[in-house]
């Protein structure tokens, strides 16, 4: 079993990186488990203390029972997963049926937050797009589908989702293996993404060896010199980071794939990072 951590702010893309990498996979080969499914149970609180609640904190998810909930799938067993109403701001008495699968994807704003669960994650992938592009999407998603106006969502966005966007979850990511700027635009990176992973699953090594035009993302890395100077750095701090850098070589008839090794935290599996490094670099010499 492969469990993947996808983390970004709110209005990143994450969902969209998700379902393109489920429909990628085999047939019944993914399980997803939102973190917003694991917002803490508030039953026995007052609908103004509920409304008062900072869901951008991470005090407000179980974490325990997600973690719990994570062990239960990797060790082969089902689970009933909560589900939550933004409407209400409390769990719902349904739950969802969650059968173990060989690929289990925990997203959420906050997926990388949690050491415990980070611990148990193959690879961690952080969405990263622009705030005011995030903004605009909070804004139509909250006003059609969690009965909020534009005044409450503007105010909601100054007094708590950027702040604690900034101290709790760009911070997140230094955990990340890969990091996919412009979130579900990226089609480039997500391709790369979902190639790496379906190596993982059907047993095969590296990405895909076919020939191709691709453009990946780069970000600090000027030159090819460079690129083997930071994969000759500090691996075990390394991160992938994907970008769009088109570096048109006459003796090649595609563009040139970049990845750029960023130093970040010790907490990398350099393996991960390298892996999908090695991958992308060999679709250059096809």
């Amino acid at each position: 079993m492969t469990i993947i951590g996808i983390a970004g702010g709110t209005g990143s893309g994450k969902t969209t990186v998700v379902k393109r990498i489920a429909k990628a996979l085999p047939p019944h080969c993914a399980a997803v488990v939102p973190l917003d499914s694991y917002y803490n149970d508030t039953t026995e609180l007052t609908p103004e203390e509920r409304a008062a609640i900072n869901f951008d904190h991470p005090d407000a998810f179980d974490w325990k029972l997600l973690t719990e909930h994570i062990k239960r799938l990797k060790n082969g067993e089902a689970i009933e997963q909560p589900t939550y109403s933004y409407i209400e701001s409390n769990r719902q008495k349904e739950t969802i049926h969650v059968e173990p699968k060989p690929v289990i994807i925990i997203e959420g704003i906050m997926a990388l937050h949690y050491k415990k669960l980070r611990d148990m994650m193959d690879l961690k992938i952080f969405v990263d797009t622009d705030d005011d592009v995030r903004l605009i999407r909070n804004i139509r998603r909250d006003v059609v589908e969690r009965g909020r106006t534009v005044d409450m969502v503007l105010d909601r966005y100054e007094k708590v989702l950027k702040p604690m966007h900034e101290q709790f979850i760009e911070p997140t990511k230094k955990f990340a293996d890969l990091i996919i700027p412009w979130g579900g635009d990226n089609k480039t990176g997500i391709h790369i993404l979902k190639t790496y992973i379906e190596g993982i699953v059907t047993g095969v090594s590296g990405l895909s060896s076919t020939a191709g035009r691709f453009s990946l993302v780069t970000s600090g890395v000027e030159s090819t010199s460079s690129l083997i100077s930071s994969m000759m750095g500090d691996s075990s701090a390394a991160a992938v980071s994907c970008a769009c850098w088109n570096l048109r070589l006459s003796a090649w008839n595609f563009r040139l794939l970049i990845i750029s090794v960023t130093p970040y935290s010790r907490e990398h599996q350099p393996s991960t990072s390298m892996a999908i490094l090695a991958g992308a670099i060999g679709l250059m010499m096809t």
